[in-house]
């Protein structure tokens, strides 16, 4: 990258240097911003494919057991149902 400002002079130099090293930052910038977006992507994708794979799981467990699945099912309700009547009962 050649030096634009070489031919210039005082505050056009530096104004023009000045100019040179925003260019530079703002391609910097963006280089890492692209970077960041391609990681982003991929993690997402990566937790759709893991959420996908729990959900199956899931499901496919429930088929196999479904009198353990309601017993669980209720059993969170009731520990749900207790912490929410503990907490609203200290609130008074």
């Amino acid at each position: 990258m050649g030096n634009k400002c070489d031919n210039e002079e005082g505050m056009k130099k530096h104004y023009c240097n000045a100019r040179e090293k925003a260019e530079e930052i703002k391609e910097i910038t963006s280089e890492k911003m692209e970077k960041v977006k391609e990681m982003t992507s991929e993690k997402v994708e990566d937790v759709k494919e893991k959420a996908q794979e729990v959900r199956e799981n899931t499901q496919d467990y429930i088929k196999k057991n479904p009198e353990k699945s309601v017993s669980i099912a209720a059993g969170v309700g009731a520990a749900v149902g207790v912490a929410f009547a503990f907490l609203f009962r200290r609130r008074k």
